[in-house]
C-alpha cells in the first residue's frame, strides 16, 4: 500500500488535488481510498445528533472538538483513527486529506511507501474559496479577520511547519473555474506522482518515493 498525505491551510485546494490524484491513479488501474482527518469529528457530531444534541457541523465546532479531544484523550487520537482505517482498507493507495499535527506526520511514517504533498495558496484566494464552497454551516458568514484568526488556532498553526517537510509542493493560486494556466502544471505534477506510485506499488523499486519534483 502507498499512502499520500495532503497538507495545506483551510481552502488551499486539498480536495481538488485529491480529486485529480484519484483520477490519475485510477487511470493507472490502481484502487484508491480517501479519508479526511476530520471524518471522525463529523461522525462524532452525527452521533450527538442521534442522541438529541443538535450541534452544528461548523468549522468552529470541528476545531473545538479536535482541540478538546487532544486534551481529553491523546494528541494523536485523529491520526490513530486514520491509521486504523488505512490498515483496514484493501486499496492500493490511500489519500489522507488534512494533515495538521506533528502526530499526523509520525503516523504517515508508519507506512514504508508514502509521500507528503503540500498545497500552498495565498490567504485572500483561500478566503474567497472558503466563502464559495460553504463546506460547513456558517462558512459563508465568516469575516476575513475571523478567517485569518482560525489560522492561529492549535489545529492550524503547525501546518506551515509540516508544509516545509513535504516531498511535493503545489502552488495553487488560480481560480480553476476560469481560464487558468496553472491547472495543467498541477495536473502534470500529479500525473508524474501517480505514475511513480504505480511503479512503486507494482514493482517496489529501491528509490520508491524519494525523488519527486517540487513546483515553484
Amino acid at each position: 500500500m502507498f499512502v499520500i498525505g495532503l497538507v495545506g491551510k483551510t481552502a488551499s485546494g486539498k480536495g481538488m488535488v485529491a480529486n485529480i490524484l484519484e483520477e490519475q491513479l485510477k487511470a493507472c488501474d490502481l484502487t484508491v481510498s480517501r479519508m479526511r482527518f476530520s471524518d471522525s469529528l463529523r461522525e462524532f457530531i452525527q452521533e450527538l445528533r442521534k442522541r438529541g444534541i443538535n450541534l452544528a457541523t461548523s468549522k468552529e465546532n470541528l476545531i473545538s472538538i479536535a482541540e478538546a479531544g487532544r486534551i481529553s484523550f491523546t494528541p494523536d487520537f485523529l491520526a490513530q483513527s486514520v491509521v486504523r482505517r488505512t490498515r483496514n482498507s484493501n486499496a492500493d493507495v490511500c489519500i489522507w486529506d488534512g494533515m495538521r499535527w506533528l502526530e499526523d506526520l509520525e503516523a504517515l511514517k508508519v507506512f514504508e511507501y508514502r509521500c507528503l504533498v503540500a498545497i500552498k495558496t495565498l490567504d485572500n484566494v483561500r478566503y474567497q474559496r472558503f466563502l464559495k464552497r460553504k463546506e460547513n454551516i456558517g462558512d459563508a458568514d465568516i469575516s476575513y479577520d475571523n478567517f485569518k484568526r482560525m489560522d492561529g488556532r492549535d489545529t492550524e498553526k503547525l501546518i506551515p511547519r509540516i508544509i516545509k517537510l513535504a516531498d511535493v509542493v503545489i502552488v495553487n493560486n488560480k481560480d480553476h473555474t476560469e481560464d487558468n494556466i496553472s491547472l495543467p502544471v498541477i495536473e502534470k505534477i500529479l500525473y508524474e506522482l501517480a505514475y511513480r506510485i504505480y511503479i512503486n506499488v507494482t514493482y517496489k523499486p529501491e528509490d520508491h518515493w524519494q525523488f519527486f519534483p517540487k513546483s515553484n
